[in-house]
């Protein structure tokens, strides 16, 4: 197995197992009373760092995962919003180096961290796309994890693995005011060229 598929799979660890976002409070027991539509107040955030912007329904929360390596601590930023019914969160993390990988043909890479989410997160894969961002092929993965309907997408640019993530409870998936929200977070995610 080469160098970059064994820190592949270091980073399916960091962003499948690590992946566990709070379920939203709509399915915990004594849920708080749903916020409206009206009520949210969609804003764009732009992270320098991190070389993105993104529309999020309110302000959303810093923070960090780490896990040990061979090649030393691997570590991936997560921006995160949690409402009643859903949540939204973009988080990104860098190779060491470059991955020396085929970038006309990211298929076998996609499939790699598919089979590995499925996997670590005991899920079932409802559908898949591809998608381009930017003139860069990604992925997009909707799965039943614990009775929550959760789309993924990713991207690898350049030597940083990007993700965003969108759940919400398996019974409110085709609810149109959830399905728009998720939408309009998923579709206005764009990459800020260095």
């Amino acid at each position: 197995m080469n160098k970059f598929y064994l820190t592949l799979i270091t980073f399916c660890l960091l962003f499948s197992a690590c992946n566990v976002s709070p379920t939203p409070p709509s399915l915990q027991t004594n849920a708080p009373i749903v916020l409206p539509a009206k009520e949210i107040e969609w804003k764009e955030f732009v992270s320098e760092e991190g070389r993105f912007k993104v529309n999020f329904p309110g302000a959303p929360r810093q923070s960090f995962k780490e896990i040990d390596t061979q090649a030393g601590k691997a570590k991936t930023t997560i921006y995160s919003v949690a409402l009643t019914e859903d949540y939204f969160e973009v988080r990104y993390g860098d190779f060491p180096a470059e991955p020396d990988v085929d970038r006309n043909n990211l298929k076998s890479y996609y499939d790699f961290i598919r089979d590995n989410t499925l996997k670590l997160q005991s899920s079932t894969l409802l559908s898949e796309r591809d998608l381009s961002l930017n003139g860069n092929p990604g992925r997009e993965l909707v799965i039943n994890f614990n009775e929550n309907y959760t789309i993924y997408r990713f991207f690898l640019i350049g030597n940083r693995i990007f993700q965003t993530t969108t759940r919400v409870g398996i019974s409110r998936k085709d609810d149109p005011q959830i399905q728009e929200r998720s939408n309009k977070f998923q579709d206005s995610f764009q990459i800020i060229e260095k």
